[in-house]
């Protein structure tokens, strides 16, 4: 059963991920879709802060389909994909996005209460962007580049 967070962003787009279905050990890949699979109720509801009060917001004033490209990361799949060992896709407070229009994208982040943001690659044509959100009160407002 999947679970609309908002008006469009559904909680499997936060936990689905390319890299586990690229896994040709089906025994592997089955062990990794359950343990991604294993959400928390705390998990759940970051990525509905994070839907909620970021990205719907900026998919409302961008008019086009924002896509995920990873979301929430159980602790395998971070190593799998060489995330940092503290990242916050690891309790589901953080995405990386893309759209049609990534510059475009990435200046509508900046107007949210976003605790983090990095662009990968130059600011004006982005490869994807990383975006979270922790709260109201504790958000850093933290712009990074990493070309």
């Amino acid at each position: 059963m999947d679970i609309q967070l908002t008006k469009n962003f559904k909680l499997s787009e936060f936990v689905e991920s390319a890299t586990i279905n690229d896994i040709k050990d089906v025994t592997k890949r089955n062990k990794l879709l359950a343990l991604q699979n294993n959400l928390t109720i705390n998990t759940v509801g970051y990525l509905y802060s994070l839907a909620s009060h970021v990205l719907q917001p900026v998919r409302d004033k961008l008019g086009m389909v924002i896509s995920v490209s990873s979301g929430f990361r159980c602790p395998q799949l971070n190593n799998l994909v060489k995330g940092v060992a503290n990242s916050q896709h690891l309790v589901g407070q953080a995405a990386d996005v893309y759209c049609m229009d990534n510059y475009h994208l990435l200046e509508l982040l900046k107007e949210t209460d976003y605790d983090q943001l990095i662009c990968y690659g130059p600011q004006k044509s982005p490869r994807f962007i990383h975006v979270s959100y922790v709260s109201k009160a504790t958000n850093r407002h933290q712009y990074l580049i990493k070309k």
